[in-house]
């Protein structure tokens, strides 16, 4: 049925978990209840998650190595019933303080990633995600043969979606390498040579640096965060076919690019999505302008605004820009991030780079960079670089240089945080 790491878990031993929850007193009369799962072990995760869909309960993710005290308060603050911590057995009904909520629909909750603000609690129905996944199978287009390697958390929608819950539907045997083990990845990958790995960019890099003359890559798909031109680059130079795919909390899976042309390239809409741009203004705009507005996705359930500046291309295709909020207003002159980054990637020498915010006193805005080099390259050199491939405005006042970009628990670099620590020391 599945494996993680090296262990097969087979459909008897998934009936024989099931079996063994039916025994709970808490999980004896399941349905409608919604309930908090907060659990490291990813075999027994997937195990309860899919009992708990079959018997018409909800479920909110949660980070398996979050602690007992704020998982509690979470599962609170959801409005479940209790929470499943660690083991189907260890359980903390909702004491009280907060009120249980029962959803006449079962859904999947999990919590926005709180870069525009406070994190909010999303709900999407089962039926809504099973008709997801089966837009979703029908644009990847894969057979049961491709193996599916899954190095995202299945805490994570697109660890338990699109890795997990997806390739079951298609017939295909998922696997899923808990903590990211490169060495196993690499194994599994000889070992599996029609392929398919899910991961966010930092991990396919790392598995491209360290696949030459030990492994030869088939389909890499990456999801999370948008793919740096560098990151586009090296994974190029691996002969793999690249396929990235684009969402939200609210959305899920929106679209998938199943041969990316560019770093930036979303690909076309899943069939149960129509994608525009709006104006800021919610005017809706045409296909093929060439000013990055909002990407708007309608289904018949519902409407977003992403919050991600695009372009929709005449044949119906989506490009990425910038976050909305990210977008840096240097004297009402419009600055996105990417671009920026991507200069300053080509510069030999450069590892890494992140491009945001900071407070200018005349300008409002101004722009900052914080980045990875090798020890020869000063910020000075770095400016000059930039002078000479941009205009001034978008020319980063700022430079720090430092040995790593602090990054999120998914690997994600929220320039929101950069920018509030920034406040903070000002």
């Amino acid at each position: 049925m599945l494996q993680v790491n090296r262990n097969k878990i087979s459909v008897a031993e998934h009936e024989r978990n099931w079996h063994a929850y039916l025994r709970l007193p808490h999980l004896q009369k399941p349905q409608g209840k919604r309930f908090a799962l907060c659990i490291s072990d990813a075999a027994q995760l997937i195990s309860l998650v899919l009992f708990l869909k079959e018997h018409g309960s909800s479920i909110l993710l949660m980070h398996g190595g979050m602690p007992l005290e704020a998982a509690l308060t979470t599962s609170e603050g959801a409005g479940c019933a209790g929470l499943i911590y660690q083991e189907p057995a260890t359980y903390f009904a909702n004491n009280g303080s907060a009120a249980v909520i029962t959803d006449n629909k079962a859904k999947i909750y999990q919590f926005s990633s709180g870069t525009t603000g406070h994190p909010k609690l999303i709900g999407r129905s089962w039926d809504i995600i099973q008709d997801e996944i089966a837009s979703y199978n029908e644009a990847i287009g894969l057979s049961a043969e491709v193996v599916p390697i899954v190095l995202t958390p299945v805490t994570h929608s697109y660890g338990l979606l699109c890795g997990v819950l997806a390739s079951l539907a298609r017939g295909a045997e998922p696997i899923v390498v808990t903590n990211a083990n490169p060495k196993l990845t690499l194994a599994l990958i000889r070992d599996f040579p029609d392929h398919i790995v899910y991961g966010v960019p930092a991990q396919l890099q790392t598995i491209a640096a360290l696949s030459h003359g030990q492994a030869k890559l088939n389909k890499l798909m990456s999801s999370g965060m948008p793919m740096s031109v560098r990151a586009f680059e090296q994974l190029g130079q691996t002969g793999s076919k690249l396929l990235q795919q684009y969402g939200c909390s609210e959305a899920g899976c929106i679209s998938l690019s199943t041969g990316m042309r560019s770093a930036h390239d979303l690909g076309l809409p899943l069939r149960k999505w129509k994608v525009s741009v709006a104006s800021t203004e919610g005017e809706s705009l045409m296909k093929g302008t060439r000013t990055p507005a909002e990407l708007v996705a309608e289904s018949a359930e519902l409407t977003v605004r992403t919050g991600d500046l695009g372009l929709v291309h005449a044949d119906g295709t989506l490009t990425y820009v910038s976050r909305l909020d990210d977008v840096i207003n240097v004297g009402g002159l419009k600055v996105y991030p990417l671009e920026v980054e991507a200069v300053i990637a080509a510069m030999p020498g450069i590892r890494e780079n992140v491009i945001y915010r900071g407070n200018h006193p005349i300008a409002g805005d101004k722009v900052r960079c914080m980045a990875v080099a090798e020890e020869k390259i000063q910020p000075e050199s770095v400016r000059e670089w930039c002078l000479k491939r941009l205009p001034a405005y978008k020319v980063p006042l700022e430079i720090t240089l430092v040995s790593e970009i602090p990054k999120g628990a998914t690997g994600k670099i929220s320039r929101r945080q950069l920018e509030l620590e920034e406040a903070v020391q000002c």
